[in-house]
């Protein structure tokens, strides 16, 4: 995963641990936070990382991901 820069860490039967060298230049929003999109790709990427464990072929059809706060403290 070279563009979005994530990095499988571990993986065995049902679990998969990736992370992601988020940086705000390659992946940030207009606000200098590592935008949602990226977050959720990470997220995506460890789904179809744990289904493959267990020998399910998947992908993803539909998804969605609730942010409840964000990392930011105000600026302005």
């Amino acid at each position: 995963m070279h563009v979005a820069k994530i990095e499988v860490e571990e993986v065995k039967w049902g679990f998969a641990r990736l992370s992601m060298a988020a940086d705000p230049a390659t992946h940030g929003n207009r606000y200098g936070a590592i935008h949602g999109g990226a977050l959720f790709t990470l997220a995506d990427t460890a789904l179809g990382a744990v289904c493959y464990t267990i020998g399910a072929m998947v992908v993803t059809m539909s998804a969605s991901i609730n942010f409840i706060k964000n990392s930011m403290k105000k600026k302005w």
